[in-house]
């Protein structure tokens, strides 16, 4: 089903723009590996190999309903971030996509995903 609905989400997408950034925790690297040979499209994954609870409270990205959560509940997701992004890590080099931490340096690591993303084939 997903399958689906990430076809139907990269054909909407190309009829619409010459360009596209996906963002967030929507699609795994096997996903995208199963559509390439169909689309041509870049793959970059970012990841968070280290957070903390703090972190997490200040920048809570896309999910802004987070900072309701008991804190508890925020704890456990700050600390399951380094391990989903591990996953990804992983399956990134599986299936020969880049991946870069943005755990440090966030303007240098943002810097090189950008450069990756627009390198000329």
């Amino acid at each position: 089903m997903w399958r689906i609905g990430l076809e139907r989400f990269v054909w909407g997408v190309r009829a619409l723009a010459d360009s596209y950034v996906i963002e967030g925790v929507d699609f795994l690297p096997a996903q995208i590996a199963q559509l390439s040979s169909q689309y041509h499209v870049r793959t970059l994954f970012l990841g968070c190999s280290k957070m903390t609870f703090e972190r997490f409270d200040r920048f809570p990205g896309r999910s802004r309903g987070y900072a309701g959560l008991p804190e508890e509940t925020r704890r456990r997701f700050a600390g399951y971030v380094p391990h989903w992004s591990e996953f990804v890590r992983q399956e990134c080099k599986r299936f020969g996509y880049p991946y870069v931490d943005m755990s440090d340096d966030f303007p240098s690591r943002l810097n090189q995903a950008r450069a990756l993303l627009t390198m000329i084939e």
